[in-house]
This record gives structure tokens, C-alpha cells and sequence, in this order.
């Protein structure tokens, strides 16, 4: 197949980079660079949890082979500086060699003023334990416990695998033995629409990933839309709402622990209209597809001025 691939681009005239969109990709860079003269750039984002959770010997043959791959790449594209200071030095590749290329989405517009309707707290992530929907689910349980906050609802969406259905049926039995059926929604569409609609319905998000994780699209999403977002101090979460401005940070990364910080923000209404107002003023500054895209091209063009290492 990546024989077939080759000649095609070869037939079709080969292009002067090649973007692998992640590391995983990296077998085919020797041959695409080798065949073609073309150059290539590779994005980094969340490929060590696919490799660490390989059994042995096969996560550590496949970084070896990763390594080796590595060497025919002219730069790296990395979608946080936490990411590139976490995976580059794993994959030994120079420093030099890694830019950093935030991801963007496009600009839904100036959300819409949100008028009473109560607090709405929202997710979007896959529905499982490792982003944390228990955790959120518990603090926004004992939320509602306090005086001021008894109407609070919860929206989850972001979609579950086979593997995630059993951890879904623990949440909702855990939702009915609360009395909170009719308060927390399970929303099974995703798509660009249906998130617009989401993000305009919400008060906050919370995505609260114990482990962290390599940026965080929704953290951006939610800055576009005017969500303050309420993240554990993990991962890149710390850099990305620094940059944006739009939320608070808050250890250690428990259900306590964020309950506390959603009880104190949704408390503060002047707090949560500054971070609102700053997130979305710093997303069209720093986070647009557009500015993503530019940012992309300057790496094109750096690596296609610089010709063959």
C-alpha cells in the first residue's frame, strides 16, 4: 500500500511536503521523503497513551521504531509546548526541529447573552473514566446540594466506545440513585451545529482529565463561545487557559477539588463574565483556524526554504 502511495504522488506530481497528521504515522516518512525528494513535517499530539498502553515488548519496539522514523522528519509540529518538552525528548529528536502550532477552530461568531435559565454545566469528551465524567458528575451532585444551586443541570456529550458502555450504565445508575435523572442529559449528537448549540446553552465546562492531555480542543472551543472552562492543573490545560485567559485552574485533580472551584466561580457572577469576555477576546487573537492555518504554512515554508537536512 505504501508502495501504491508512492507512485500515485509520484504519477501526480510530488508535493514539495508531506504532513503526517500524527507520530503513529511516522513509517511512512522514509519512503515518502526518499522517493519523492519531498520534505516532511509531522504533528505531535497524544500518541504516548497509544504507545505506553501497548503490552511489553511491543510498546518499546515501537518506540524504538519511532525513534528511527523520526530521523526523516524536518520538523515537528506540536500542538502545546508541554507536548513538545513531554514527547520530543522520547522520540530523541532535536528541539530545533519542533514548532509549536496550537490547534484552532473556526470562529462561531459572537455568542448570544445569556439570560437567567440557571447554571448549566457541560462536557465534551469521550464518556469515560480517564477524562474524568465521574468525577465531574460527583462534584456537580454535591453541587446542587447547596443552598442557590438546587436547579443546576449537567449536559454531557462527546460520544462513548464499546469499551465506555459499562462505565455509562455505572454514571446513570449513580444519576437515578440521586434523584437527578431529569437533570443531567446525555446528548448523543456532536457534530459543528449541535455544538454551537451546546457551548451557547452552558454556563461552564468542565472537562476534568485527571491525567491531562495534550491540549484540549474543547478548551478552545469553549473560549470562542464565551464558556469559562474549570480544568485540573494537568497536561497542557495549565498553558492553554493561560493563553486563553477564559478559566481557572484548580488542584489537586479530584472531585473535591472541583467542586470547590466550581462552587466559588459559579458563585462569583463578575468573575464569570470577565473570564467569558476574556476568553473570547484572546480566541480571536491566538486560536482561530485561521491563525492555525497561517502558522501551519510558516512551518511549510521554513521547511521547504531549508531544503534536505
Amino acid at each position: 500500500e505504501v508502495e501504491r502511495l508512492v507512485a500515485w504522488l509520484r504519477d501526480e506530481g510530488a508535493p514539495d511536503v508531506v504532513h503526517l497528521s500524527n507520530a503513529l504515522l511516522l513509517g511512512l516518512a522514509r519512503p515518502l521523503r526518499r522517493e519523492l525528494g519531498s520534505r516532511v513535517v509531522c504533528s505531535l499530539q497524544d500518541e504516548d497513551t497509544w504507545l505506553d498502553a501497548l503490552d511489553p515488548p511491543y510498546d518499546q519496539i515501537c518506540w524504538e521504531t519511532l525513534r528511527d522514523c523520526a530521523k526523516e522528519v524536518d520538523a515537528f509540529a506540536a500542538v502545546s509546548r508541554w507536548y513538545a518538552e513531554r514527547f520530543a525528548p522520547r522520540l530523541a529528536v532535536d528541539p530545533a526541529r519542533v514548532r509549536i502550532v496550537p490547534a484552532g477552530v473556526p470562529d462561531p461568531g459572537e455568542p448570544p447573552r445569556r439570560i437567567g435559565g440557571g447554571v448549566v454545566i457541560g462536557y465534551l469528551a469521550r464518556l469515560s473514566r480517564a477524562h474524568g465524567a465521574d468525577q465531574l458528575l460527583e462534584a456537580f451532585l454535591r453541587l446542587r446540594q447547596l443552598p442557590g444551586f438546587e436547579s443546576a443541570r449537567l449536559r454531557l456529550t462527546g460520544g462513548q466506545t464499546a469499551d465506555d458502555r459499562p462505565f455509562v450504565r455505572e454514571l446513570r445508575r449513580r444519576i437515578k440513585s440521586a434523584g437527578a435523572t431529569g437533570v443531567v442529559e446525555f446528548l448523543p449528537q456532536f457534530d459543528r451545529e449541535s455544538r454551537r448549540g451546546f457551548f451557547n446553552s452552558l454556563t461552564v465546562l468542565s472537562v476534568p482529565m485527571p491525567a491531562g492531555e495534550a491540549f484540549g480542543l474543547f478548551l478552545v472551543e469553549a473560549a470562542a463561545a464565551g464558556v469559562p472552562v474549570v480544568q485540573p492543573r494537568s497536561g497542557a490545560f495549565p498553558e492553554i487557559v493561560g493563553a486563553t485567559g477564559g478559566g481557572i485552574l484548580y488542584e489537586p485533580a479530584t472531585a473535591e477539588a472541583l467542586f470547590a472551584a466550581l462552587r466559588d466561580l459559579l458563585s462569583d457572577p463578575d468573575r464569570l463574565s470577565h473570564l467569558s469576555a476574556l476568553g473570547r477576546k484572546n480566541f480571536l487573537c491566538g486560536f482561530t483556524a485561521d491563525i492555525m492555518a497561517a502558522a501551519t504554512a510558516d512551518v511549510y515554508a521554513e521547511v521547504s526554504a531549508c531544503g534536505k537536512r
